[in-house]
């Protein structure tokens, strides 16, 4: 994607934070001076229209970004005041809006070289190279939120040349910054560090005397813990050198990491994870080709042996190198192709797996120039660079994702408890930083699986079973979440309440004397599960109903009926009401009612 539109636009740079918002600077002509602008992306949302940043009326170059962890920025370049270069600023709030914009360097003397960091927690530093009046100094200010930028500290030691400072900040807020120095007869890698709230520290020299170093980058880690890398001669070639240091504790002797033979032309850059594993690329002639080269280093250990990371062809410009929070690497670089065509690659490293091959981000056609690389938290890259466009004339500045993470997973809703034979419903929230989602499939462990961001299921069972939902982008990438879920056994049914039907008694009447069969009425009945039936007897004049009870089984029950209720309760002449009611543990039946006759 284009960020510039119309005018010339060069000198672009990345940043990412914890949320995945990507900001971009550069610096675009408005015709008359290059000034600096920003945009921003939200992770899986578009770039925002492009802000200016500096003042009108001259021009302002070089622009540095750095976010934090809660969405809060510092940018930070060179502008001239009508003679001089002088460094400006400006930080971001994380509801995004950008302050004044402040001038931290002295007038007088021209300042160039600067670089940024910023914390988690949004304090910031600036470095920058700028002459006393007799030799180039590095200069640093500070700028913790809510305060103001620090007047300029010097950190190198006077009498001597300091160029090309570099910055980083290490989880606990300690800043480190590196550059050169010139001891009058060879340029020497320095450091300084800033503890968090504390005062910097004397330079120490990390490379050894014999040779010039130049082109130091710091990167930083957990609290305390640094990588320094820089180009050094070994009387014959450039080659790169690097310098760590653990919490606490000193600089470690410098150590050579490229191949001898050939010389370095590009970088090195080099980046540190928050476990302490290092990386490092560059750029170096190899087969008659110059060749993307890559070097690892894991905690506590030394340098690997490097690789060739590009592919066979030659490599132009910058490359560069960034590293995401979980320690995911990408590596860019630009390579040669027809005519004077170049295209932006990128080679990817995930923790503890190789470099992929590098594959193409940009098409070979222009000029691509300056790539620049940031990893967001769930390890897919955006890279920016410019481009320059012979049909046109024009520089604009371009920017593309790397898709290599699955979507961002939010709102996953699976149950803690269920009950066997109850459905229950389960659900998801997703989306892609540089994709669409493609799909959602779900498996609840026990076999059977399902579709769709929302779904029910039913689990047949008791037991405890694991959910994993996997959720799957337009390239292929998936991110899977998972919970368990206990299922409990479904409770006893409840006893059906009985049912009466087909109560009949014959004959109607029962004589209290003469033969025996006249005496006795057959009671059938029907209930539809076992019960205890109660008939009632009631009649006019007896204040006491009479009651008689049997215990049945589920289906036609029959029994015979006489006068003599009970042991010692009878039936008297006359015209009896029987409402008969059927009980079991769920309850009564409705009552079905009879008329009996007793005669004598």
């Amino acid at each position: 994607m284009t960020l510039s539109a119309g005018s010339d636009a060069v000198g672009q740079k990345l940043a990412v934070d914890a949320s995945g918002t990507t900001t971009a600077v550069w610096t675009q002509t408005n015709g008359t001076h290059y000034l600096v602008t920003t945009s921003q992306r939200p992770a899986g949302g578009s770039w925002s229209a492009p802000v200016t940043l500096s003042q009108a009326g001259q021009h302002a170059y070089t622009p540095q970004v750095e976010v934090d962890a809660r969405g809060g920025a510092v940018a930070a370049w060179y502008r001239s005041d009508g003679g001089r270069d002088r460094v400006q600023v400006t930080t971001r709030t994380p509801d995004g809006a950008w302050s004044p914009v402040e001038t931290l360097s002295a007038a007088g003397q021209s300042a160039n070289g600067v670089r940024v960091a910023i914390d988690d927690s949004g304090t910031a530093a600036v470095v920058w190279s700028r002459s006393d009046g007799a030799t180039i100094r590095i200069q640093a200010s500070t700028h913790a939120v809510g305060g103001t930028w620090t007047t300029p500290v010097t950190l190198s030691e006077v009498g001597g040349d300091a160029i090309s400072p570099a910055i980083a900040v290490d989880a606990g807020g300690t800043f480190t910054a590196a550059w050169t120095r010139y001891d009058g007869s060879y340029s020497l890698a320095q450091a300084s560090s800033r503890p968090a709230g504390g005062d910097w520290s004397i330079p120490a020299t990390l490379s050894e005397a014999g040779h010039g170093a130049a082109r130091p980058r710091v990167a930083a880690g957990q609290a305390g813990s640094a990588v320094v890398v820089w180009t050094r001669s070994d009387g014959s070639n450039l080659r790169v050198q690097a310098s760590s240091r653990q919490a606490g504790g000193p600089w470690s002797i410098a150590t050579t990491l490229s191949k001898p033979g050939s010389d370095v032309f590009a970088g090195p850059i080099v980046g540190l994870d928050t476990s302490g594993n290092a990386s490092a690329v560059w750029t170096q002639l190899i087969g008659g080709d110059t060749r993307a080269v890559a070097a690892t280093r894991a905690p506590g250990g030394g340098w690997a042996v490097p690789e060739t990371i590009s592919p066979v062809g030659s490599t132009k410009g910058l490359v560069d190198l960034a590293v995401g929070r979980d320690g995911t690497t990408v590596a860019v670089w630009t390579l040669a192709g027809p005519g004077v065509t170049t295209q932006v690659q990128a080679a990817l490293r995930h923790p503890g797996a190789a470099w992929s091959a590098g594959s193409p981000v940009s098409a070979f056609d222009g000029e691509t120039v300056e790539p620049d690389a940031v990893v967001d938290p769930w390890g897919n890259a955006s890279v920016a660079w410019f481009h320059y466009l012979p049909d046109t004339g024009r520089y604009r500045v371009q920017v593309a994702g790397l898709d290599a993470a699955g979507p961002v997973v939010g709102g996953f809703a699976v149950p803690a408890t269920a009950t066997a034979g109850q459905p229950v419903n389960l659900s998801l929230s997703a989306y892609d930083v540089w994709s669409a989602v493609a799909g959602t499939t779900w498996s609840f462990g026990d076999g059977t699986t399902a579709s769709g961001a929302s779904v029910s299921h039913t689990w047949t069972a008791p037991g405890t079973y694991t959910v994993t939902a996997t959720v799957t982008d337009a390239v292929g990438n998936t991110t899977s979440r998972s919970s368990t879920a206990t299922v409990g056994a479904a409770p006893a049914a409840a006893p059906a309440r009985p049912a009466v039907s087909g109560l009949k008694l014959r004959p109607g009447t029962i004589h209290l004397t003469g033969p025996k069969k006249d005496r006795r009425a057959k009671v059938t009945v029907t209930v539809t599960t076992a019960s205890k039936l109660t008939l009632t007897f009631k009649k006019k004049g007896v204040k006491k109903p009479l009651r008689l009870t049997k215990n049945l089984r589920a289906g036609r029950n029959t029994f015979t009926l006489t006068a003599k209720i009970g042991k010692k309760k009878r039936l008297t002449v006359g015209t009896w009401k029987v409402t008969a009611v059927a009980t079991n543990a769920a309850g009564s039946s409705t009552a079905r009612k009879l008329t009996l006759k007793v005669v004598r």
